[in-house]
């Protein structure tokens, strides 16, 4: 599935066909122009340059003679542009549109009356004409105007095609769009509430197609996310709960380890010194900030290669970890969920689910940071007694049945009971008392207030 969301101050867009590539910022247009020369340097304010990805170029987006046409947009949908005095794209434009086309997710922002609407409408449609079968893609934005307006614009620029694009927001009668729904539009542009009323009163029969949706747009996304009295986040929650949710793809092989509670961090020290996996860039989930802490620092002591990643760090210290990690400078990486989603962390070859997560949900994105762009990758989740459940529910929800994990000439019991329980048991009591005196990982004190471990 897609994802697009937009405002007068963001804009993003999310494709089913994806290839697992991290949101990519389009620029904030200024009412002050910059120099070429300093763009050219800079880059503009907001935007992602990555080197190697080649994201934007800063050219593409201070170009004068740039055009839709080498934006490469369809002929028929630069026909129907110019057929509504639309020639030369915006700078959301320019930043947004091959992007999209590129099936990558997008946030953007920009001033009201910049182009937004076209920025994701001709992306969609020119998708959308390639299969023109089923609802293709949702529009959700927070007021019954805007989604007339997006509606009556997507009708224009769709003009030379049979598109059936279909409006639902409130004031209009239920049963009617009830049964447009059902009739299969290939572009739903409505307002949060009025859809979500249909998914949960009007039936699947009415909705069933929306488990098909290739893009969702968030028009006017801060909007549309605010928190608060009124806040349209619950409605949210129950249109996206409609659209498909993402599978582990298929060279991602999925595996468990049964242990005692009591010794897994034994276990955890054990298997990622097998010969398969001793050299593997690693990623560790755990449920918890403090699980994270701990297990980071003992596996330092382990003389481990790892650092950590979770909400309880600095800014600063969270985006040199991940650098680290990044350049194998640390092999492992001990996280929380916040590197379950959105983090672009390239060539990891193994995660392991040190904690099961409590909703499937959480496992599919965790599974996710391996195995991307068609390599091959390996997900290990360490069972105890008390996580049968769990994983039955995670088995339940990804349409398959993990594997016992396996290594040719390896018994993870045996080494753990030989030489993991002494040398693991002796660290961690070093490493609880080390923090409870306020220690980071060297041995060095840390300033302020330190709480003990309980």
């Amino acid at each position: 599935m897609s994802k697009t969301s937009t405002s007068s101050q963001a804009s993003s867009t999310s494709t089913s066909d994806r290839s697992n590539a991290p949101p990519v910022l389009a620029p904030a247009i200024s009412r002050i122009k910059p120099r070429v020369s300093d763009a050219a340097t800079q880059g503009p304010t907001g935007l992602i340059l990555p080197k190697s990805k080649g994201n934007f170029d800063d050219s593409t987006l201070v170009q004068e003679k740039t055009s839709f046409a080498t934006l490469d947009v369809a002929p028929w949908l630069v026909a129907s542009l110019s057929a509504m005095a639309i020639t030369k794209p915006t700078g959301i434009q320019k930043g947004c549109i091959q992007e999209i086309l590129n099936g990558k997710d997008v946030i953007g922002g920009s001033r009201t009356g910049s182009g937004k609407t076209v920025a994701f409408a001709v992306p969609i449609l020119q998708k959308w004409a390639e299969d023109p079968v089923g609802i293709f893609a949702v529009v959700l934005t927070p007021t019954r105007e805007l989604a007339l307006q997006i509606f009556e614009q997507i009708k224009a620029i769709s003009a030379p095609q049979s598109l059936k694009p279909l409006l639902i927001t409130g004031g209009a009668d239920m049963r009617t769009q009830a049964l447009a729904l059902s009739q299969r539009p290939h572009i739903i542009i409505a307002t949060p509430g009025r859809l979500a009323d249909h998914i949960t009163t009007s039936g699947a029969d009415t909705t069933a197609a929306l488990k098909r949706t290739r893009i969702v747009v968030l028009d006017e996304a801060d909007r549309l996310l605010a928190s608060g009295p009124g806040s349209m986040l619950p409605d949210i929650e129950t249109c996206l709960s409609a659209h498909p949710l993402p599978h582990p793809p298929p060279t991602l092989h999925q595996t468990y380890l049964q242990i005692p509670t009591q010794a897994r961090e034994a276990y955890l020290h054990t298997l990622l010194l097998t010969p398969r996996n001793a050299l593997k860039s690693t990623l560790i989930f755990t449920n918890r900030t403090q699980t994270a802490t701990l297990l980071s620092r003992l596996l330092h002591a382990l003389n481990h290669r790892s650092t950590s990643l979770h909400s309880l760090l600095p800014q600063a210290q969270r985006t040199a970890n991940l650098a680290r990690f990044r350049a194998r400078a640390a092999r492992i990486l001990v996280a929380t969920d916040v590197a379950s989603r959105g983090l672009d962390i390239p060539d990891v070859e193994l995660v392991v689910n040190y904690d099961v997560p409590r909703n499937p949900d959480d496992y599919v994105h965790r599974v996710g940071r391996t195995a991307r762009a068609g390599r091959k990758g390996e997900a290990i989740t360490m069972v105890g007694q008390r996580d049968v459940a769990l994983v039955l529910a995670i088995e339940e929800r990804v349409g398959r049945k993990m594997e016992e994990w396996k290594e040719e000439g390896v018994n993870v019991e045996t080494r753990v009971v030989r030489e993991g329980l002494k040398v693991v048991g002796e660290r961690k009591r070093e490493v609880v008392v080390g923090m409870e005196e306020g220690r980071d990982e060297r041995g060095n004190r840390i300033r302020g207030k330190i709480r003990r471990l309980e």
